[in-house]
């Protein structure tokens, strides 16, 4: 192990010093001028900042600045061999424009007294730019980050010990070498911007950006291009998903599938997901059963509404969980029926049924005969929820109505509980069912006795009192 670190750091020595005698006999003196600006911001003015600090940590400090640059200058794909790559664009269009900066880090004449800088963060930007040099990409790269170059925030080595000297991880380079790299960062204003974002972020270890979802950035838009094609799908349709797509990657969780490709449908699907469901399994349980309904039964009729979007918006006007999930079902189920009763010549279904069987209390969610939700009609009088699960909570507390406060408190917990951490939502009922509900003592009522009149607004008075469902 130790001779394989010594052969890999003589490389890059080898490197470093093959790219410094090039220089000296390929450029004039105003160009090697800054050449030498830019190697002395690398090697010199980094580590003087270093010196000049006050804190005793100066062997840590050191450290990382000793890693930065074998990650993003002297390494094999790594600052130093792509300058050498393309040597003379790079002067011309990088280091030149760069070169007054670099002096006058170099010099101290640099004034960052508003602005904590770190100069290492420059690396990484760098490193980007001069990939760009090689993926025909440089117009786009360059002029987004030359003003991110010098106003990027870092980490002042002063406030070491406070932020941890956080170095970029490897998953960070690679996520920036797809995006500049890809055959679309051209074409998709979405994957510049997420540069900006990758770069942004690069230096927080408690980063929420999934780098790693990056990495075959090409592969997905290639697919979703495809998929596009292949249904009939325009191409401002296919453009407007793979930059909504990109958009979102690595930075949130989202579904796609070839039937969300029309209209706005991924980005209204998507946003009513985020809207309706905070369980993370229960909802790509949704997105799935969203994704597998039949493209064909949701085609434009040339209409002025979607047809698919008419439909989702019942859906997610759900009361409940197993209202939701019965809906979608029913949709399942119509693609399975119109494919047969087309075998048959038989009429389909119409839509105008479809849309009648989805508003009716058929697939709501019902215990011994009662309908688990809001009454209809008074959408003036009834604000619900935006959150599915905040919906069940509240017509649930209806059937407590009679406990006190603490009661009230103990069961709400409990319920929130044991939603977070449900992975689907047959496990959540499984455990309404079989837990809470059959635990809750019943409701005494005298065989004869009429049947009880509900409070105004109160839908579920025996719901907590049932057994479970058989």
């Amino acid at each position: 192990m130790q001779s394989t670190n010594i052969e890999d750091r003589n490389q890059k020595l080898k490197r470093k010093q093959e790219l410094i005698t090039y220089a000296h006999e390929s450029l004039n003196e105003e160009e090697l001028a800054c050449f030498k600006n830019f190697m002395d911001f690398i090697y010199k003015t980094t580590y003087e900042q270093i010196s000049s600090c006050s804190d005793d940590n100066i062997k840590m400090q050191r450290k990382y600045v000793d890693d930065m640059i074998d990650m993003f200058v002297e390494d094999e794909d790594g600052i130093l061999t792509l300058l050498r790559n393309n040597f003379y664009e790079s002067i011309k269009r990088l280091l030149i424009p760069q070169s007054p900066f670099f002096e006058a880090l170099k010099n101290g004449w640099y004034n960052h007294s508003e602005k904590e800088i770190d100069y290492t963060s420059y690396f990484i930007n760098l490193y980007a730019m001069l990939l760009s040099f090689q993926s025909q990409t440089s117009h786009i790269v360059c002029n987004s980050l030359s003003n991110h170059f010098i106003n990027m925030l870092g980490v002042n080595f002063e406030n070491s010990q406070k932020y941890h000297l956080n170095l970029p991880d490897a998953r960070v380079k690679k996520a920036v070498a797809a995006l500049v790299s890809g055959k679309y960062f051209s074409t998709i204003p979405a994957c510049q911007k997420k540069l900006l974002t990758v770069l942004e972020n690069s230096y927080d270890n408690h980063s929420s950006i999934d780098f790693e979802s990056i990495f075959d950035i090409d592969e997905k838009l290639t697919k979703i291009k495809s998929d596009g094609k292949e249904i009939g799908a325009s191409n401002q349709e296919i453009f407007n998903i793979m930059n909504e797509v990109v958009s979102r990657l690595g930075e949130t969780s989202f579904v796609y599938a070839p039937i969300l490709t029309f209209g706005n449908r991924f980005s209204y699907i998507n946003d009513m997901l985020s809207k309706r469901i905070t369980n993370k399994s229960i909802l790509e349980e949704i997105g799935k059963k969203i994704s597998t309904l039949d493209i064909d039964s949701f085609r434009s009729d040339g209409g002025q509404s979607d047809f698919f979007i008419d439909c989702m918006n019942i859906v997610f006007d759900s009361d409940t969980y197993r209202e939701l999930d019965n809906k979608l079902n029913y949709l399942r189920e119509v693609d399975s029926m119109n494919y047969c009763l087309n075998l048959v010549d038989k009429k389909a279904i119409s839509r105008q049924e479809i849309l009648a069987k989805l508003q009716s209390d058929d697939l709501k969610e019902k215990r011994n005969g009662q309908v688990v939700a809001f009454p209809k009609g008074t959408i003036d009088l009834v604000e619900k929820p935006e959150d599915i699960f905040e919906r069940m909570i509240q017509l649930y507390k209806e059937g407590f109505s009679e406990m006190d406060e603490t009661e009230m408190s103990l069961i709400d917990g409990t319920i929130r509980h044991h939603h977070h951490y449900a992975t689907s939502i047959e496990s959540f009922y499984n455990y309404l069912n079989g837990n809470l509900f059959q635990d809750l003592p019943k409701e005494e009522v005298p065989e004869e006795a009429p049947a009880p009149v509900k409070k105004k607004g109160s839908l579920l008075s025996q719901f907590f009192f049932n057994k479970r469902d058989s």
